[in-house]
């Protein structure tokens, strides 16, 4: 098989999401790893911390920065995916984290 797409990733996005002006990224988790979320510093230095410090089941296939919620700040979609659950599993389904105009993310639980 030359290639196997129930296992692509990780997914990365690139985003200014703490508005000092320098480029953040984050990367995606697989089953029961958080995604990570890398801040650059003035010296072009990157930290990485976790999207979220609870379990996760989801696997993170795909990401994008966007002002979901109309603050001028990026916001983090994520989209789920993978083969290990059933069909209409909650895993499969797209999370939004909302970003608090720092760089600190929380799911929204409205969507």
């Amino acid at each position: 098989m030359p290639q196997k797409y129930s296992q692509l990733g990780p997914c990365i996005s690139v985003a200014d999401v703490n508005e000092d002006g320098l480029e953040d990224f984050f990367v995606g988790g697989a089953y029961n790893q958080s995604g990570k979320l890398f801040i650059q510093n003035r010296n072009h230095q990157f930290t990485g911390k976790d999207l979220v410090a609870t379990k996760k089941y989801e696997e993170d296939m795909g990401s994008c920065f966007l002002d979901a919620d109309g603050d001028g700040d990026a916001d983090l979609m994520i989209a789920s995916g993978s083969t290990e659950f059933d069909d209409g599993s909650p895993y499969y389904a797209p999370r939004l984290y909302l970003n608090d105009g720092h760089g600190n993310f929380s799911l929204d639980k409205k969507q």
